[in-house]
């Protein structure tokens, strides 16, 4: 590897030492530029200009006329009036095959091929995720209502100590729809509302302490749904992952000897975030083309819900 670029550099130097010779032997004023090619021609000529794309010149025999133009990658080196040499190319064998040997190995930049890899294992990554989400494997998209009515899910510590209330049911609104043959994919957003109090009296401190808590929870969900059966009656297992949220009000009221003028009112809040797991299982029944009622009982926003569906 070494030899191979030490002979690239000296056959390099040779060239453009020859080509320097040459252009100086030629019967050219030395108020002109000798612009050396690639591929061996030499243009003499004023360089008016050098940039990124092209050497701008002007004609020997034109020297007033219009300046010319050639692409900077056509250019392999410039020798000015001035004894000034600009070499524009790097240096590279391949401009000199006549003169040297090919390599007897190939050197394989491992971090280009890398590189390579790496953007098409992105791009093959891209393309399956395109895929998987492209309109044709989704059809009969379907919209669901549903309630609950027995608390799935909570935030508030010792629950047992409460006594709890349905302050408003669980109320679900989802959107799926047929993906492939077998399953169906969707979102599914639901919020519910409980309430739990609490009476507690310290004997010790003649403390008489009423607890009130209301909370509201939300749910978040992405699913998948297996239907099974063909009938009007089709049984389903769903599951799903998303975000719980828990919003809590608190009111306590400690009293001494339930003394009206000897009471302390303490009110917060709360809120707080969780990884939500759905699972469950139930039973689509078909009453009317277009029109579904349902029923299932898992985990989720709450334990039992039935609703209605819709096919779009």
């Amino acid at each position: 590897m070494k030899n191979t670029i030490l002979k690239s550099v000296l056959v390099s130097l040779m060239f453009i030492s020859t080509m320097m010779s040459y252009a100086q032997s030629q019967p050219v004023s030395n108020s002109f530029d000798v612009i050396i090619k690639k591929n061996g021609d030499i243009v003499y000529g004023l360089v008016t200009e050098v940039d990124l794309q092209y050497v701008k010149y002007k004609r020997t025999d034109i020297p007033d006329g219009p300046i010319y133009t050639m692409p900077r990658t056509d250019v392999y080196a410039i020798s000015y009036r001035n004894q000034v040499k600009d070499i524009l190319a790097k240096s590279d064998s391949s401009f000199f095959r006549q003169s040297v040997q090919p390599p007897a190995a190939v050197a394989v930049d491992t971090a280009k091929v890398d590189t390579v890899s790496q953007e098409d294992q992105k791009e093959s990554a891209d393309k399956k995720v395109d895929k998987f989400f492209a309109r044709e494997n989704f059809s009969q998209p379907e919209i669901h209502f549903h309630l609950g009515f027995i608390r799935g899910f909570t935030k508030v510590s010792n629950i047992d100590q409460y006594t709890s209330a349905l302050r408003f049911p669980g109320i679900g609104f989802s959107y799926d729809a047929q993906f492939k043959e077998n399953f169906r994919m969707g979102i599914t957003f639901g919020v519910a509302g409980f309430r739990f109090t609490q009476n507690e009296y310290d004997s010790y401190d003649s403390l008489q302490i009423n607890r009130k808590l209301n909370e509201t929870l939300l749910l978040l969900n992405a699913y998948a749904k297996r239907r099974f059966g063909t009938g009007r009656a089709k049984p389903y297992i769903l599951v799903g992952i998303g975000i719980n949220g828990s919003f809590l009000k608190s009111e306590s009221v400690l009293a001494v000897d339930n003394n009206d003028d000897r009471m302390l009112q303490v009110r917060s809040n709360s809120r707080a975030f969780s990884l939500g797991i759905q699972a469950r299982i139930g039973v689509d029944y078909e009453a009317q083309p277009g029109l579904m009622v349902f029923g299932d009982i898992g985990a989720g926003l709450t334990i039992l819900q039935f609703g209605i569906g819709y096919k779009l």
